[in-house]
């Protein structure tokens, strides 16, 4: 009991104040709103906006025909009319459902399209479907964009955008914060140009300016330190310029801002990713889901927006070296934000490694957001490159998005060649530091790892470094160590090591078979990657 409450309470005391507030305030104010009435949002006349970059919403491969949808790499049909409340596949599955992204799919039926809005609207009309701020945000702008592109409006579509806006202006997910506050403002920006309302504009792309001058940070990265939001949201704030562009209010404030914001965002992305323009899969990131990298630049680049081609990566927490042979990524940062880390892995430490335009070491990224033992795994220290001790998580990871206790990184050499740094994560209860050295050479890295003890009576406790590779390379155990692809792995000072296969993520619900390294190691060891 003791230990529970333990874990509320590191969990709880990274809130911010507001966070606490609203989440007492919705669960009290829910029970009273929205059930049995819905108010509508009844300001300003309709708009057919001027918006052309429809590739900006990844719609692809989600619907089949009438009835059966794909979402998260699980296919179903409904057999006679479509459950918007079916949860069978879990919540995210249903989520993506309700989105409505498929509506932009060149190969959907127009007609069939327009028939499901209609279904929906009726739904939400008569209040059989429950409304949830986040994919009310991603339908009110897919609906709106598709007016946009179709001219389709009908009586009972424009009433269920009239309700959602007025839901949304009343449920704001100030309890969540993040991507989810961004997509609610953003959503109610792109509603007020649709109903072409001054005021609604003016508050909400105020609010949306507070949240983007918090959460994008100065090197351009998004504060989750998750590719995959980050161009999830890169493509809202390009799909609010274009709208800009085309149906302007004209606030310079906001558009520069826009701008600026993008600029870095673009820069960041063309830092981060490797050279063959694959995303690295850190913290809660994997394929499919966010618009694909070359879509974003191209866009931004049609806009006429400029970006540098690098950034210096300080405040995400992330180092890049290129050498000549191999592209090697390092996180070296903390816990972001600390009031809402929904979306962190236990990963400090960690590394990436492309060699020859090929990954051969890589991070995990997720397979699934069902509160389950894979997606504990998949946040957890042992599913990335980096040492545990005892098995154990350097930060406290669980219930599927929450952290409670957190290890603390302290950067101690960052220079072009050499990057050093340790953590707290073991201190409390094993007395133990990580101390990581990374040494970066033209065609090799040597790694030193320290477990530096302050009570010898634990000092017998060992590390695990795992190392795990991809999918797609070959992995042979040889007298002296590994060969893995392009590179020979090799170790001092390490106890016993061994090859394990394991279940790749590819994707939500989509695995290939592949191969990790366990070293095992009392106090120190040396592991050097060689490119051949």
């Amino acid at each position: 009991m003791i230990a529970i409450s333990l874990r509320y309470f590191h969990t709880i005391r990274h809130l911010k104040k507001s966070q606490i507030f609203y989440q007492v305030y919705y669960k009290t104010k829910l029970h009273k709103l929205f059930i049995g009435k819905r108010y509508g949002y009844g300001k300003g006349n309709i708009v057919r906006l001027d918006f052309k970059v429809y590739d900006l919403i990844n719609s692809k491969g989600k619907l089949f025909g009438e009835g059966i949808f794909n979402f998260l790499n699980i296919e179903h049909k409904f057999a006679n009319k479509t459950d918007w409340n079916f949860k069978n596949n879990g919540k995210l599955w249903n989520y993506n459902l309700q989105y409505f992204d498929f509506l932009f799919d060149t190969s959907a039926d127009k007609t069939y399209l327009e028939q499901l809005i209609n279904e929906v609207s009726i739904e939400i009309i008569q209040g059989k479907l429950a409304l949830e701020p986040y994919p009310v945000s991603l339908r009110l702008i897919n609906w709106i964009l598709f007016h946009s592109k179709t001219g389709f409006m009908s009586d009972s579509m424009e009433k269920a955008i009239r309700i959602q806006i007025g839901f949304l202006k009343n449920n704001i997910e100030y309890h969540i914060q993040a991507n989810h506050l961004v997509e609610n403002f953003c959503s109610l920006v792109v509603s007020s140009y649709f109903l072409k309302d001054r005021h609604l504009f003016n508050s909400s792309s105020l609010k949306l300016m507070k949240a983007v001058r918090e959460q994008i940070l100065n090197d351009g990265s998004h504060y989750e330190g998750s590719p995959m939001y980050h161009q999830i949201l890169l493509a809202k704030f390009l799909i609010l310029y274009e709208i800009e562009l085309g149906q302007p209010f004209g606030d310079k404030t906001y558009v520069d801002l826009l701008r600026t914001t993008i600029s870095k965002m673009v820069g960041w992305l063309k830092t981060i990713y490797f050279s063959n323009g694959s995303m690295p899969l850190l913290n809660d990131s994997i394929l499919g889901i966010a618009t694909d990298f070359s879509t974003l630049i191209s866009v931004a680049g049609k806009m006429k927006i400029d970006s540098t081609n690098k950034v210096f990566l300080d405040k995400c927490g992330y180092r890049c070296y290129n050498t000549s042979c191999y592209e090697l990524l390092v996180d070296v940062g903390n816990i972001l934000p600390s009031y809402q880390p929904s979306h962190s892995h236990s990963d400090m430490l960690s590394f990436l490694l492309q060699v020859g335009g090929k990954m051969h070491i890589v991070d995990l990224g997720i397979s699934t957001y069902q509160s389950n033992e894979r997606r504990n795994f998949e946040r957890s220290t042992l599913a990335h490159n980096t040492v545990t001790v005892n098995r154990e998580s350097q930060s406290d990871v669980w219930s599927s998005f929450r952290i409670g206790r957190r290890a603390k990184v302290i950067l101690q050499e960052d220079e072009p060649n050499s990057l050093c740094a340790c953590h707290d994560g073991y201190s409390r209860k094993y007395g133990v530091t990580h101390k990581r050295h990374f040494k970066i050479l033209d065609n090799k890295i040597v790694i030193n790892d320290q477990l530096n003890f302050s009570n010898n009576r634990l000092s017998n406790l060992s590390g695990e470094f795992r190392m795990y590779f991809d999918h797609t390379i070959k992995v042979e155990e040889l007298d002296n160590g590994v060969k893995a692809g392009d590179i020979w792995v090799t170790f001092e000072k390490a106890g016993e090591w061994s090859l394990v296969k394991y279940q790749q993520p590819l994707g939500y619900n989509k695995f290939d078979e592949s191969t990790y390294l366990i070293i095992k190691f009392n106090g120190e060891v040396i592991t050097t990657l060689q490119v051949q």
